[in-house]
């Protein structure tokens, strides 16, 4: 962060002295060049992107501490009641039927007008 303020300021000493604004028919404090936007454009595009990587770099930094940190979670009397309990006692799970008919046929609701659908 240090280094990309100080090329900053490196790429505003070299733009040259100030001047006038860089807009045509503007002119302010007597001066008889005009500013280089240059310079000026380039220093704000790399604020920019200095801004969005240090958000990053912190983005990736909170995401690691996260993930390496291990939180303690305490025992739960039920998750334990049930790992322990036996292949025995579990419940035996009975397949209920489906009580709604799945045809290709169509239904009563799909009927022509004067025709039955199927039931």
């Amino acid at each position: 962060m240090l280094i990309g303020n100080a090329v900053n300021l490196l790429i505003l000493t070299v733009g040259g002295r100030g001047g006038n604004p860089p807009i045509r028919g503007r002119t302010s404090n007597g001066a008889t060049t005009d500013a280089d936007p240059l310079a000026q454009g380039m220093i704000l595009t790399a604020i920019v992107i200095s801004m969005g990587l240090a958000a990053f770099v912190l983005a990736l930094a909170y995401r690691s501490y996260r993930l390496t940190t291990v939180e303690e979670v305490g025992n739960d009397p039920e998750d334990t009641r049930v790992s322990q309990r036996s292949s025995a006692q579990e419940e035996e799970v009975i397949p209920v039927a489906d009580p709604h008919r799945d045809t290709d046929a169509p239904d009563e609701l799909d009927a022509l007008p004067g025709f039955e659908g199927s039931k």
